[in-house]
């Protein structure tokens, strides 16, 4: 397996190669049905949509090519694809092109939306609910983190549902990732979720990319869950409910919280101690949860001083977000007396013209990770069920003389096959990379059940 960053770099640079290679020319409606638009914002919008030769259903992010650069598409497609065979991380299927507009992939699509759209003010979710995610999404986030991988964007909107009670949900939206200590630069503006050590950054300065960035929002957003309120604004000492916190966590008396904290029980309160340690080096991993999944989380306490959810219908999501240098652009909120999971979703550059809230949404998706090449270029395996088709239609506009097979790849399993190549050629890692991943599919290829 693949465990050092350089490794994941390599096998990430082969793919982005590989999709440029075979990124083909389509028209969207050519082959696919669109069935409703699931979210729209500056840089392009999510649609569902039912292919015209399987009747598979999938979501298809479509980004505005003059707003996206294709390096950075490449990228985020390939991630995605990369963190795929995780149960908690989107699917992924290994279908990109462009139109003379956008550029296009396919993902799994969810049948209940994101997890945002659960959260109720003042209460959340469920208590259990709330513990069932705080287990998978940990869970995605440890193997994010064994990959060399920061989200850099989580939040209830980048979470999927696939059932009201959360039995399954998954992260998505990978157009932020980095590879760990990598460079990221300050933010135009502050939400919720982000870390101190991303707050206080400086115009000119940088800071190394690094996993407890994401401990801090999935501490931010399991609050959100069991509250249904942001504990602040920003986490920065001019805003009084983070001081008032910042002072908490830094007195050695855990049962004495400011409000909100105190809707929660001790038990959870040690908890978010270790996920929201101001010191990024003080944090514990995501799978700290874990210790306290047998605790109660929730008080009899029905309301707080909490920034509250606004209790407005309009529906909530938010699509993928890539900036020409692969980092956020986020506007500062507005000053209201509010700020609600739903609002806050605004802080997106140029996605929101409204006042309080945006309306916009991430229902991308995916489901199997099946691909294959076919003369050098990648395909995407159709069906359902264990008979998958490979299908060359975005090249030749039909499915002749395309191969039939019967199997699955996991990334997981030609990691391997890359990082294990010899070295001799390591002047140039992405023929490698890419020479290792057509031979690993073709390989894969041969072995498989054909029809």
């Amino acid at each position: 397996m693949a465990s050092n960053v350089s490794d994941i770099e390599l096998i990430l640079e082969g793919l982005v190669t590989l999709t440029s290679q075979s990124l083909q020319h389509a028209e969207l409606q050519e082959h696919f049905q669109v069935i409703k638009e699931l979210g729209r914002g500056s840089y392009g919008s999510v649609m569902m949509v039912k292919d015209k030769n399987t009747d598979k259903m999938m979501a298809m992010k479509l980004l505005d090519k003059n707003r996206t650069p294709q390096r950075s598409f490449l990228m985020e497609f390939s991630v995605s694809f990369f963190l795929s065979s995780h149960p908690n991380v989107i699917g992924s299927y290994g279908l990109a092109f462009q139109t003379c507009e956008h550029f296009v992939f396919a993902q799994e699509l969810s049948p209940v939306g994101d997890l945002l759209s659960l959260i109720q003010a003042p209460v959340g979710i469920p208590e259990a609910a709330a513990k069932r995610c705080a287990v998978q999404i940990s869970s995605a986030l440890e193997f994010m983190e064994s990959k060399g991988l920061v989200h850099r964007d989580i939040k209830p909107d980048n979470i999927l549902v696939f059932d009201k009670e959360c039995h399954c949900i998954k992260v998505s939206d990978f157009g932020l990732t980095h590879l760990q200590g990598t460079a990221i630069r300050p933010l135009k503006g502050k939400v919720p979720y982000m870390s101190p050590e991303l707050c206080q950054l400086a115009k000119s300065d940088t800071l190394e990319a690094d996993s407890s960035i994401d401990v801090w929002a999935f501490g931010v957003v399991l609050f959100c869950l069991l509250t249904g309120e942001f504990p602040w604004r920003v986490a920065l000492p001019t805003d009084q409910r983070y001081s008032r916190f910042a002072d908490w966590q830094n007195s050695p008396i855990v049962a004495d919280p400011p409000s909100p904290w105190n809707r929660l029980t001790t038990a959870v309160l040690k908890m978010f101690h270790t996920l929201l340690a101001i010191d990024p080096k003080e944090r514990r991993k995501a799978t700290e949860v874990l210790n306290y999944t047998g605790e109660s989380w929730k008080t009899d306490i029905p309301h707080s001083s909490g920034i509250s959810l606004d209790d407005t219908e309009t529906e909530i999501s938010s699509i993928l977000t890539v900036d020409t240098n692969m980092e956020e652009s986020y506007i500062d909120s507005a000053e209201d007396d509010t700020l609600s999971a739903e609002s806050f979703v605004m802080e997106i550059d140029d996605k929101c013209q409204t006042e309080d809230r945006c309306v916009i949404s991430e229902h991308d998706a995916s489901s199997n990770l099946s691909s294959c090449i076919k003369k050098e270029q990648m395909c995407m395996l159709h069906g359902s069920d264990s008979t998958l088709s490979c299908s060359s239609r975005l090249s030749n506009h039909s499915a002749a003389g395309c191969f039939v097979a019967h199997f699955e790849i996991a990334p997981d399993q030609w990691q391997d096959d890359i990082a294990g190549q010899d070295e001799e050629d390591n002047s140039d890692i992405r023929n490698v990379s890419v020479t290792s991943a057509q031979h690993y599919m073709k390989n894969m290829a041969a072995h498989s059940t054909y029809k």
